[in-house]
């Protein structure tokens, strides 16, 4: 395909009257300007930034305030229970539920150490890139919360140790589940919570390193991508068995929460990439240089 260039915009102003410049003599040409994006992600404040904002508060307001609220409903006598669900079932582990609340807060950290550092090199333009960066990963984190809770409400799973006995513990454990046990959130097992947003902060961040470092082609570039990947994906995984071994979820749980959570890491991504090829259409806005000041939009289709 050709690239075309057409000026849609008046030219704001012309050349200075009464230059002394001959047919032959070239013109003060100014350089033309970078027009290359910060980002080669395209995301508006305006439109994504309540999409973020909205579902992460939304989304938090129903998980720390709504639920509390709840009634605590009755448990089954005989729950149905796959092959694989049965293997937790009224499990609990004090010491596993708080070690996936610390994975999940150092597995949202991640992507903000990985990102800042990739941002670093680019002068002048590292609060640009960041700030287009956390906007895409906060809208991923936030539908993905949102979208989990909902489920919840509308499954109302009880969780594995909602049938624990607190007879067969003892100690700070006893009084831990007979606690959790009286929480009206352990009557919402699916999806599970944790996984779905190690997930999406997996993918997401992961996802965005890799759209942004693919066009360099370097041995430094493929490997901070390989190892985003795994640190993050590692990260998830272990979130997810500390939230089986604790009692918070079933198996199949974790598994509606991981693909929860990678369906919106990586369509967000995704949506706010920039069109590359060269048989898409592009346009952009830059200024006018040479005899004839003004403004253009160039496009390429």
């Amino acid at each position: 395909m050709t690239v075309q260039s057409f000026v849609v915009a008046a030219v704001l102003a012309q050349a200075p009257t009464g230059s002394s410049e001959g047919p032959d003599e070239a013109p003060n040409e100014e350089p033309v300007a970078d027009l290359e994006p910060v980002h080669p992600a395209n995301a508006r404040w305006a439109v994504d930034g309540p999409i973020a904002l909205g579902s992460l508060a939304v989304g938090f307001t129903m998980q720390l305030w709504v639920t509390k609220q709840l009634p605590l409903d009755p448990l089954p006598t005989r729950p149905a229970l796959g092959g694989f669900d049965r293997s937790v079932h009224a499990r609990y582990s004090k010491r596993a539920s708080l070690g996936a609340e610390v994975l999940q807060i150092s597995g949202g950290l991640l992507p903000f150490l990985v990102h800042t550092i990739e941002a670093a090199p680019h002068r002048g333009r590292v609060l640009a890139r960041l700030s287009r960066d956390f906007l895409i990963y906060e809208e991923a984190a936030g539908l993905t919360l949102l979208t989990g809770e909902i489920i919840k409400y509308a499954a109302r799973r009880p969780r594995p140790l909602a049938y624990a006995n607190p007879d067969d513990y003892s100690g700070a454990e006893r009084e831990a589940l007979i606690e959790a046990q009286a929480d009206p959130a352990s009557r919402q097992s699916f999806v599970s919570s944790h996984t779905a947003l190690m997930v999406a902060a997996a993918v997401a961040s992961s996802t965005l390193l890799t759209i942004k470092l693919r066009g360099r082609g370097t041995k430094g570039a493929k490997a901070a991508i390989a190892l985003t990947w795994i640190g993050a994906s590692g990260i998830a995984v272990g979130t997810a068995a500390l939230v089986l071994v604790g009692g918070q979820a079933y198996p199949s749980d974790v598994i509606a929460g991981a693909s929860l959570g990678a369906a919106f890491g990586a369509a967000v991504p995704l949506a706010h990439l920039r069109p590359k090829k060269p048989g898409r259409a592009t346009v952009r806005l830059g200024p006018l240089y040479g005899p004839t000041r003004g403004a253009a939009i160039m496009g390429r289709f």
